[in-house]
Formats: structure tokens, C-alpha cells, sequence
């Protein structure tokens, strides 16, 4: 998995960084985020009936790249790939949960203020998730589709440095199983959770050069 992570991200960099690569930065971000969560899943695990929610959490940290930070230009394409964890906050009975998670973002983001200094951006959002860990004796296997909306702003300090901060709202999906030892007369169900999340993301990102 973090072969064709690093894989992807550097095909995305040769392919819009060839196009502009003067307003174009590549750094690392850090994310949190919260929200709430409707879980459906099999009536045997964990002895729950058929659905649940919870409050969640959700983070990561890991690389970031965008193709326009210091351009007078409308369009920009923010990347990020992380690693991170899930947390189901009280679920089942009270108890909280935590997950490892590997998440990729996608930003497509329009520009609404565009000065040699800032740039703060409206866009859509896409995020992809995988969450493949283990609890309690069960292996937890699921994958996560979120769309949302994000604005961003970029402040160039000085150069070639960019602080960027970002605010998002998400509607996720996921879907997986989960399952334990065969011996124990249950072998896999299917789980899927239906989250909302409201995340800030903040990033330090180096700029390839200097160009308004």
C-alpha cells in the first residue's frame, strides 16, 4: 500500500508540476478532525443489534503537493497522503475504538482572492480511505469515500516558504467487514458507516519558485 502511495504521488507531481512548475510546492500537512457517524453492521459483533453511531475523530499527517500557491491564476490541485487513525468515540457500550487509516485528499480549488501574498480558495473535495486493523480479537477490513467542500488559504511568508491552512466538511461513506477466528463460529459480516466531518488541516509547503 505505501509503495503505490508514493507511486501515485509522484506521477501526479511529474504531471502538473511539467505544467507549472514555478507556482507549484510540495511540504508536509497535519489534519484533525470530528463528527458523527451511523453504523450498520452484522447483529453477532460485539453483541449490538443491527445499527449504532457514534461520535468520531479522525487525523493524519503526511505529504502535501499543490500545483498553484503564489500564480494569479483561477485553478489549483491540492494532494495530500497520509497516515492516520479513525476513532469510533463510543462505540459499542461506551467504549472507544481506535483504527490506523491511510488517507488520500484531493482538492480542486478555485481562487477568490489572488495576491502575491495570499490566496484563499473554494473548492470541492474528495477524500479516499482505507482502515485495515484489528480489535478485540476482530480484523477490521473497510474502505471510505468522502465529498465535501474546502476553503483554503495560502500565505507566503517569505521564500519559498507557504503556511496553508484549510477548513473542510465532509459527508464519508464506508464499507468493509469485519471477522474473527473461524473456531469461534463467526467467520465475516459486513459493516458500513455513513459519517459527517468537519476537518482543519494545516500545512507547511515549499515552493518550486516565484511567479504572479
Amino acid at each position: 500500500m505505501k509503495k503505490t502511495v508514493f507511486i501515485a504521488m509522484a506521477f501526479i507531481i511529474m504531471m502538473f508540476g511539467a505544467a507549472s512548475a514555478h507556482a507549484s510546492g510540495l511540504g508536509f500537512y497535519v489534519s484533525g478532525g470530528s463528527g458523527d457517524s451511523d453504523i450498520d453492521s452484522g447483529y453477532y459483533w460485539w453483541s449490538i443489534a443491527n445499527s449504532s453511531s457514534s461520535d468520531i475523530e479522525t487525523g493524519s499527517v503526511g505529504l502535501v503537493f499543490d500545483t498553484n500557491l503564489s500564480e494569479d491564476a483561477l485553478f489549483n490541485y491540492r494532494l495530500e497522503l497520509g497516515k492516520g487513525t479513525y476513532t469510533w468515540k463510543k462505540f459499542p457500550a461506551g467504549k472507544e475504538h481506535k483504527f490506523d487509516q491511510t488517507v488520500m485528499t484531493h482538492d480542486f480549488g478555485f481562487g477568490l482572492l489572488r495576491t502575491e501574498a495570499i490566496r484563499l480558495w473554494l473548492g470541492p473535495e474528495i477524500r479516499i480511505s482505507k482502515i485495515n486493523d484489528e480489535v478485540g480479537g476482530y480484523d477490521l477490513d473497510m474502505m471510505g469515500f468522502g465529498v465535501g467542500l474546502a476553503l483554503g488559504l495560502n500565505i507566503n511568508v517569505v521564500d519559498p516558504v507557504t503556511i496553508a491552512i484549510k477548513a473542510s466538511f465532509l459527508n464519508q461513506t464506508m464499507n468493509g467487514d469485519v471477522a474473527n477466528d473461524p473456531g469461534t463460529g463467526l467467520i465475516s459480516e459486513d459493516i458500513s458507516t455513513d459519517d459527517n466531518i468537519t476537518m482543519v488541516t494545516a500545512a507547511l509547503i515549499f515552493r518550486f519558485g516565484e511567479r504572479f
